[in-house]
């Protein structure tokens, strides 16, 4: 049996050559999930290091 996190929602930081694209990839989501989650993005291909994103609705097993 697998338990569930009840809010799977994280955030990440960003470390200098992140891009929006490598980080949805790295998590299994969709570019467009990524953007969604993280509205106050206003340029996703001008993104900093230490900034700090959502990364949405996943689910982990433990």
């Amino acid at each position: 049996m697998h338990k569930y996190a009840l809010d799977p929602t994280q955030f990440q930081e960003i470390h200098s050559g992140d891009t929006f694209f490598s980080i949805a990839k790295k998590h299994g989501i969709s570019l467009q999930e990524l953007e969604d989650a993280n509205p106050c993005i206003e340029d996703p291909t001008n993104i900093l290091p230490n900034e700090k994103i959502t990364i949405p609705d996943q689910q982990y097993c433990f």
